[in-house]
């Protein structure tokens, strides 16, 4: 079975920045709690039963589905592979897709991202910058496994970076693979705490 993730990214923007991203497509029905936003800022880490509905889900994995096959982003340079040699006549190792959302706007509109909207807002506080999102898919029996990595490696080194990346698996998964994702550095979890009046 191939198994996606889907990831969004957003800033917390100062008092300078832009206007916020503040409109949905869908009504949210997350609701954090205090508690909840309390372990986030102790642990650095959040894990939420569902993000979305599961037939949601089911549409959302068929967009992605239809993203890959279709290798949409490959000229723009958007859809390469994460893991292997990025060859054009071999399958990838760890496909992966920046920008989805560019390549199939329906996205937006979905309760999944109207509800990751929310939990930004909520863990963080502010207003946000939408930064980003972008899919990885899991080739089933070949798929290696995603590089270790800092996403924040990839941004722009002159400015102090509040953000919070949402990922929302599209099939099932174990509790061990979600704490792998979802784990944080004791001293990034006391700079977004100290970042976000904590």
């Amino acid at each position: 079975e191939r198994r996606h993730v889907q990831k969004s990214t957003a800033r917390k923007m100062n008092a300078a920045g832009g206007a916020g991203m503040r409109c949905y497509y869908m009504e949210p029905t997350l609701q954090i709690s205090d508690d909840q936003v309390e372990f986030f800022r102790r642990e650095g880490y959040l894990a939420l039963p569902a993000l979305t509905t599961p037939e949601e889900v089911v549409k959302i994995r068929a967009i992605y589905d239809d993203l890959f096959a279709r290798r949409v982003g490959r000229e723009q340079g958007d859809q390469f592979d994460l893991a292997g040699a990025d060859e054009e006549d071999k399958e990838a190792s760890l496909p992966q897709i920046l920008g989805p959302s560019n390549y199939a706007p329906e996205l937006k509109e979905t309760l999944a991202w109207a509800n990751a909207r929310v939990l930004m807002e909520r863990l963080l506080g502010g207003r946000l910058s939408h930064q980003g999102d972008h899919a990885i898919l899991k080739p089933a029996g070949n798929g290696a496994p995603t590089p270790w990595h800092q996403d924040e490696a990839y941004w722009d080194a002159g400015v102090e970076h509040a953000s919070l990346s949402v990922w929302m698996p599209l099939q099932d998964t174990d509790d061990l693979t979600l704490a792998s994702c979802f784990h944080i550095s004791e001293d990034l979890i006391a700079a977004a705490a100290e970042r976000s009046g904590a």
